[in-house]
């Protein structure tokens, strides 16, 4: 989840610099494009993938090493590509697509592994607070390499 929080404050950026954009299309309205296609492929994927990680038990890492395999190759394709905002677009959903079946895989192998049910409650606050603390410290340092490395490279 990091990753993507962390990427995401960059994706203007990206849009801008490396995405040959429409005319009448801004940097910033590409990526609320780009989010609105990877969280709609989300959703849809930790529906089916929780109900698929249910019927597996404890086969679940075969949808973790697809998930991730979806998510790698979507990567690779942003890295590799110079296509425009639909090839972004498309690439951002197969990323959505992954994302949201390892989210429903995580949370599923996190329930299993509670050490008291009376408890999961408490253990599932301390997961999220996991969880959001590098999301809130990932952008700020992210960007202060960021900086860094700019002034390193000119």
């Amino acid at each position: 989840q990091m990753g993507v929080y962390t990427v995401q404050e960059f994706l203007q950026y990206y849009f801008r610099d490396c995405v040959p954009l429409p005319q009448d299309v801004t940097p910033e309205t590409a990526v609320s494009y780009g989010m609105l296609c990877l969280m709609t492929a989300a959703v849809i994927t930790a529906g089916l993938g929780g109900v698929a990680t249910d019927r597996m038990g404890g086969r679940r890492k075969v949808l973790v090493y697809v998930a991730s395999g979806a998510m790698a190759s979507s990567c690779c394709g942003v890295a590799f590509s110079d296509g425009g905002l639909v090839v972004t677009l498309a690439l951002l959903v197969i990323f959505g697509l992954g994302f949201g079946c390892y989210l429903a895989v995580d949370f599923a192998m996190v329930l299993d592994v509670l050490p008291d049910p009376a408890h999961a409650a408490k253990d599932m606050a301390v997961w999220s607070i996991a969880l959001t603390l590098p999301q809130m410290l990932a952008t700020p340092i992210g960007g202060g390499l960021l900086d860094v490395f700019q002034r390193i490279g000119r």
